[in-house]
């Protein structure tokens, strides 16, 4: 989260997006695959650890914060990713308000994914899905072919996500429609709506989730960068 040199303190900082990812994973012969690991994990309230496999998001950070107070086991279920799947890629997650309050971030130790540890994670009981919308940091950022956007409705919900450039432009709608509640990626591959490909620049990812009848339930904004 906070990798050292000037002004370093060992907590993660205000407005980052951090990623730590695994090697390619050859899960093609494995059934019910999940995920273990050790982790202690300190992360305020309003911002977000997270855990993504193949940019698809299976573990949030409870939106009140968590603060582990020794090295916690967690088993986390990616079975409907990993199954039969010769390319599974793990990642850790962090984003970070501006609001000037940070934590400790991840540690994480002893990662193992297996066939058969699925059917454990109900024993367990260390699964913790979020509680409200979450627009989740785009990955890679910055980038100058794709981009995954992932984002999460605690209920069903009409979700709408545009790409906008700094001047409040729409450039492109990614989605909108209604959607049930769980997760889901959508990606953005640099061009508009007409299908021209826009210049290099800081964009602006906003996510907006209504109900039936129009009213705002959540938005969120992100910063995203695309080089050419």
């Amino acid at each position: 989260n906070d990798l050292g040199g000037e002004g370093w303190d060992g907590y993660y900082q205000a407005n980052v997006n951090c990623y730590l990812h695994s090697p390619v994973i050859d899960c093609s012969r494995y059934q019910r695959v999940g995920l273990r690991f050790m982790r202690w994990l300190n992360v305020r309230a309003g911002d977000v650890a997270s855990v993504l496999v193949n940019d698809q998001v299976v573990w949030t950070s409870p939106s009140a914060g968590l603060f582990d107070r020794m090295w916690t086991p967690q088993v986390v279920d990616i079975s409907a990713i990993a199954d039969g799947n010769p390319h599974v890629v793990v990642s850790f997650g962090l984003t970070s308000n501006g609001d000037g309050l940070q934590a400790g971030g991840w540690n994480i130790d002893d990662i193992l994914v297996q066939e058969g540890l699925a059917t454990s994670v109900a024993d367990e009981g260390k699964q913790v899905a979020p509680k409200s919308y979450c627009l989740f940091p785009c990955y890679p950022n910055p980038f100058n072919g794709r981009t995954a956007i992932a984002y999460f409705l605690p209920r069903a919900a009409v979700a709408r996500i545009t790409v906008m450039n700094v001047l409040g432009q729409e450039v492109r709608t990614l989605l909108h429609g209604r959607r049930p509640a769980g997760g889901a990626t959508t990606r953005w591959d640099g061009t508009d709506t007409q299908g021209k490909e826009v210049a290099s620049g800081v964009y602006l990812v906003v996510f907006e989730a209504c109900d039936e009848r129009g009213r705002q339930l959540a938005r969120r904004v992100q910063k995203v960068t695309l080089t050419r």
